[in-house]
């Protein structure tokens, strides 16, 4: 007796063995297919950032608690901070407060749902009393289709107002 449990034992240690390759061969494809999926991503986050600084207009995206989440080159130019001191702070603390004022009634109607555009005088923190911007925001949408948030072009139109 003592000689078949043995083999049993043997049997199943060997189909242990078996169903333990298996998994770690199954593991190691996952893990390959992951890594390439995770290169992709970093391809397309790297030509998305590119594309958006290189276009000559700011764009923005920014949350529903008013947020910068994303900006691109042109609009820290027209704000005057580098990137770092936009994304993750208040429109408010980078546009100043008297700005934010005049914007604030497109925000909310971009936040209701509505496809907002205008031009506008805006006096921003780098003191320049007569800057004009033409904007259009989109609203920016989950998978359930809820505003979270809006996208923003922003063209600094100022040019156009100055010419005699």
């Amino acid at each position: 007796m003592v000689g078949q449990e043995t083999i049993d034992m043997e049997i199943l240690l060997r189909d242990a063995r078996k169903d333990l390759a298996e998994t770690l061969r199954a593991l190691r494809v996952s893990e390959a297919r992951s890594r390439a999926q995770a290169e992709q991503l970093h391809a397309l986050s790297d030509e998305l950032s590119t594309t958006l600084n290189t276009a000559g207009i700011g764009v923005t995206r920014c949350s529903r608690d008013l947020r910068y989440l994303r900006a691109n080159e042109a609009y820290a130019k027209i704000v005057g901070l580098p990137l770092e001191e936009i994304i993750g702070r208040p429109i408010v603390e980078v546009v100043g407060e008297a700005a934010f004022e005049i914007i604030r009634p497109c925000i909310e109607r971009v936040l209701a749902g509505e496809r907002v555009e205008y031009e506008s005088a805006v006096p921003l923190h780098r003191g320049l009393e007569n800057s004009f911007f033409r904007v259009v925001a989109m609203p920016d949408r989950n998978s359930n289709g809820s505003v979270i948030g809006w996208i923003a072009c922003v063209a600094d139109i100022t040019q156009l107002y100055l010419r005699p």
